[in-house]
């Protein structure tokens, strides 16, 4: 939630820096335009999210390092990447 929250202020960002007015139709302005910011408000979004996700695991899995529940490696993997130890999956 709190990607969602940083992604939507910095959409406003950067509308105000490619001049576009929250008050004014899209179609007012260049269909070039709308596209990049566009494109770069979805990025900042997905950037935002992951960003946070890393931050939220970092946390919750860095206490299960520090007691030794994980090895470094394993909390690497599981905070960048998703991948879980083959020793969690035994049971599928």
């Amino acid at each position: 939630m709190l990607g969602f929250v940083v992604a939507y202020n910095l959409f406003f960002v950067i509308a105000a820096y490619f001049g576009i007015e929250s008050d004014a139709p899209l179609r007012s302005y260049g269909h070039v335009l709308v596209i990049t910011v566009f494109t770069l408000c979805f990025f900042t979004l997905l950037l935002s999210l992951y960003i946070f996700c890393v931050l939220s695991g970092a946390v919750y899995f860095g206490i299960k390092l520090k007691k030794g529940h994980l090895s470094k490696q394993e909390f690497i993997n599981i905070v960048l990447k998703g991948v879980y130890p083959q020793r969690w999956q035994k049971g599928l």
